[in-house]
């Protein structure tokens, strides 16, 4: 069974999020299911071990809206990824990826990619502000 077909099924479609924020050569690997989980899908930049923390993602919207561009992170204040952002922006560029996988399926797909541009800390909890990366071929030129 595809990815697809199990995200469109009304029954089986349980998806997890696996989150990599590289910064530098620091790399944090978080997943918002229920447990630690090991990815080994044969591309070094997907796989590796994610661990079992909150975090969410919001709602991803499709529209000509320059805003849609961005999503919001959200995760605990003491999160290390977000600890970076406590004084001053950091040095490198933080990027993150967004995988999904359904339980009952092997495949992971590439659900969203972007750099994180802000963090906002409230109460026991820290936002991402996160804009998509975009990427344009130059072969036609």
């Amino acid at each position: 069974m595809s990815f697809n077909s199990v995200e469109i099924s009304s029954h089986g479609g349980i998806p997890v999020e696996y989150f990599k924020i590289a910064a530098g050569a620091t790399t944090y690997r978080y997943t918002g299911g229920t447990r630690n989980t090991t990815l080994s899908t044969g591309d070094p930049e997907v796989d590796g071990d994610y661990v079992c923390h909150p975090i969410s993602i919001t709602e991803l919207e499709h529209t000509r809206d320059s805003k849609s561009l961005e999503v919001g992170i959200t995760v605990p204040r003491d999160n290390p990824a977000a600890q970076q952002f406590r004084a001053t922006l950091p040095y490198n560029v933080v990027t993150i990826n967004v995988y999904r996988k359904h339980d009952s399926d092997p495949e992971v797909v590439g659900w969203w990619s972007g750099i994180i541009q802000s963090c906002e800390f409230r109460e026991s909890l820290a936002t991402f502000t996160c804009q998509v990366i975009l990427t344009v071929g130059i072969g036609a030129l």
